[in-house]
This record gives C-alpha cells, structure tokens and sequence, in this order.
C-alpha cells in the first residue's frame, strides 16, 4: 500500500505544480499526462488482497521517473518555444469572422457517411448474422484471433471509414467553433455530421474511435473558448459540465459495449468492470516488470509495432512487420486484460534508458502540438492545428491504459487523418463558380 500512496501523492503533487504554472494547465500536455493517472492509482487500494497488488521497487522507479520525464520534458520544451514568440497570437484579432462554409459540401459529407454507415452494415450482416450486436460481436472476435472465417472488410469500405473518422474531427471543430462563437449557420449541419462520425466509429463492436471524437470536440472547445477569452478558460460551470461528460462516458462505457456484442458485465460487477480498465494496468505493469525481461529488437518492438508495416517495406525486410505482443493477464482467477500502461512498450523496448528516450520524445511532440495550437486564431480562420492538438492529447490522456500516443501518432492511419484535413481545409475553403 505505501507504493500506492506514494504514487498517489506524487501524481497530485505534479498535477498541482502543473496546474498553477500556466492559466492553460487544464490543456497542457503535463497535466493530462500526470493527472490520468490518479483515478486508477486511487480505485486500486480497493483491490490490493484481491491482486496481490505489492508493487515492486523497479515499478514505482518506471512510474516516477516516466512521469517526471514528461513533466520536465514538456516545461524545458516550453521554455524553448516559448522564447520564439514575438506576441500570443490569441490576443491579436479582435475581429470575428463567419466562416464561408457551404451547407451543400457539409451535406456531401452526410451523404458520404449514410453511405459508409449501410456498406459497412451490409458487409456484416452479409458475413456475421443479422443481429446488429452479435454480427459486431463476431467479426471483432474473427478479427483479434486471426480466425480462418474471417472475413475482411473490403477496400472501399476501409477507405470510405477512414475518411469518415477522420471528417469527424473537422466537423467537429466547425460544430465548437460555431459554439462558441455564437453563430447558427452551420452549427447542426456540423453537428449530424459529426453525430454521424461517431456512429461509423462504433459499427466494428470498438468504442474507441468514437470516445477519441467526443474527447477532441470537448477540448477544441476548451482552446477556442480560451483563445476568445484571452486564455481564460476555468470556469466552475463549464468544469462541472466537463466532468458530468465524462460520469456519463464512463458509466455508460459497460451499457454501450453491452449493446456492441462485449458481454462483460455478464460475469463482471461495475465496480470490476471499471477496474479492469483504469487500474488493473498497474498490476499489469508489475508482473511484466517482475520477468525483468527487458530490451527488443526492431522486429519485436511494441512502440513502433503500428509502423512495423511500413518499416518493413521500406528496409525490405517482412521479418520486421509484428502486432502487439501484450499477454492477456490473469491473477486469482480475476481477468486483468492485456493493457499494461504507456511504460511497457517502453520499457520492453530499451529498459530505463528506452523510458527516458521515448518519454522525452513524446514530451517534446505534445507541446509543440500544444504550442502551435495556442498560438493559432480560430476566430478568422479554419485552424487545423487546434484539430491535430484534439486529437494528439487523447492519446496522452490515456497514457495510463496503454501506449496510445506512439501506436496512434507513429503510425500510417495518422498519414491518412493529417492528409484528409488538410484537403478538407483545402474543399471547404474553394469556391465553386458554375457558369451556364
């Protein structure tokens, strides 16, 4: 239990240096990353018998030396850019400017999402059964146990989703923008698009493509409620709301994977089935620390396991192409999953010495993300930098579940999302003169 403590108050320690250093700490990338901790930190003293939870000493050194990596990495990084500016850009324009948006290209967008919505639903009605839930249910089974009758999404569709998740995010930072500029011209048009977005992200049977929009829209407006306001952006009212947001999230995370095939709560109370996701990680964590099996080469590295692909067609060495490695924990009969925090991949990779390398990497890319977006002006423009930051944060902010930032930046289908918003800046941006 003294791990625990420790950890604990070392977490909410960093979490409050964070928080008064800046009047943006609520966004930054430090106080994310510190503070996603806590939770499940916290909720683990309630299953310390029934894990066996006595961290080792190496694992509560991973845990404050990964953390405070960040922390330092990300203050020494803002420092940096910090002595490059001239003037914050949020405090120049005064003037606020309608978007021309076209309602007619917006409802392009829809018309493009129904369409990937009833091709998806057609393939797995087609190949896994005609309930909704069981056919997710099936293919997403198929799919993780490399099952000879699965069946592959065909690719068009691959194509058609992927544009559709990544449109999400765009149309998600028009729908805040609108928000809360106060403007209603193409508020709901925005927003079914983006309702439809997240109703793509979840026809697989997965939750997380449709959480990481949600995440991304509340902090795009989060940043442009704080550009518009000169960087003021606490406000007890919209923090309660921001925390009723995320109650209902995770409350309705069970209900919604019920309805998606995944049947956990079947054999699992609510109090373990969030256990399971917030806090069994840190058991987790200690058993592979425990083997001190440290150390991979790059053709079993987990951090870059999602850009294996790619590496290996460029090296020309198929040898080099893996998935995740990551067991499926057991302890006491209990199911702990196959998540072990973001410090697994790095430690499995390099030991220490990885952890300090990786930390500092991701540190240095969070808060030039986070730079760029502060220093953008949403109130005249599209700005897309806002958009990348959304999305780059939830990859932080889940850093206590797993390695999310290098598996989702440091990857292909991150190539796929820069392109397709900047050539939907570059669509909603032209004008179209059609002559007769």
């Amino acid at each position: 239990m003294e791990q625990l403590v420790l950890l604990l108050v070392f977490c909410i320690a960093l979490a409050f240096l964070s928080f008064y250093s800046s009047r943006w700490s609520l966004l930054s990338p430090h106080f994310c990353f510190t503070i996603c901790f806590v939770p499940g930190i916290a909720f683990s003293f309630f299953y310390i018998d029934e894990w066996n939870l006595d961290l080792s000493s190496m694992t509560v050194l991973v845990y404050l030396l990964g953390i405070f990596t960040f922390f330092i990495t990300c203050l020494a990084s803002q420092a940096i850019f910090n002595k490059f500016t001239i003037k914050s850009k949020y405090s120049i324009s005064k003037r606020i400017n309608k978007l021309n948006i076209s309602k007619s290209k917006l409802a392009l967008i829809i018309v493009i999402q129904l369409i990937t919505l009833a091709l998806t639903y057609i393939f797995l009605f087609r190949h896994y059964g005609t309930n909704l839930s069981e056919a997710m249910f099936n293919y997403r089974i198929n799919e993780t146990t490399n099952s000879p009758s699965f069946v592959e999404l065909p690719f068009i569709i691959k194509i058609l989703r992927r544009f559709c998740l990544s449109i999400g995010f765009f149309t998600c930072y028009l729908f805040v923008r609108e928000l809360v500029y106060g403007y209603s011209v193409i508020k709901k048009i925005s927003f079914y698009c983006t309702l439809l977005a997240i109703l793509n992200g979840i026809t697989l049977g997965a939750r997380g493509d449709s959480i990481h929009i949600i995440f991304a829209g509340i902090i795009q407006f989060l940043i442009i409620y704080g550009i518009k306001n000169r960087g003021h952006i606490f406000k007890i009212s919209i923090f309660f709301k921001i925390i009723g947001i995320f109650l209902i999230l995770l409350f309705s995370f069970s209900f919604v994977g019920e309805l998606l095939g995944r049947n956990m709560m079947t054999f699992l109370g609510l109090r373990d089935y969030i256990a399971v996701y917030i806090s069994a990680e840190i058991k987790n964590l200690d058993s592979f620390i425990g083997q001190g099996n440290f150390g991979s080469s790059l053709s079993n590295s987990q951090v870059f396991a999602n850009l294996s692909k790619l590496l290996a067609f460029i090296c020309m060495d198929p040898s080099i192409e893996h998935s995740l490695t990551n067991p499926f924990q057991f302890i006491n009969g209990f199911a702990l999953g196959n998540v072990s925090t973001i410090f697994y991949a790095f430690v499995f990779d390099g030991g220490l010495i990885g952890l300090v390398i990786f930390t500092v990497i991701m540190g240095i890319v969070c808060q030039f993300f986070f730079y760029k977006a502060l220093k953008s002006d949403p109130s005249s423009q599209i700005c897309l930098s806002i958009i990348f930051y959304s999305y780059v944060l939830f990859t932080v902010s889940f850093s206590f579940f797993s390695d999310k930032f290098y598996e989702m930046i440091f990857n292909p289908v991150f190539v796929w999302f820069s392109l397709i918003l900047f050539l939907a800046k570059r669509f909603f941006s032209m004008k179209f003169n059609c002559r007769y």
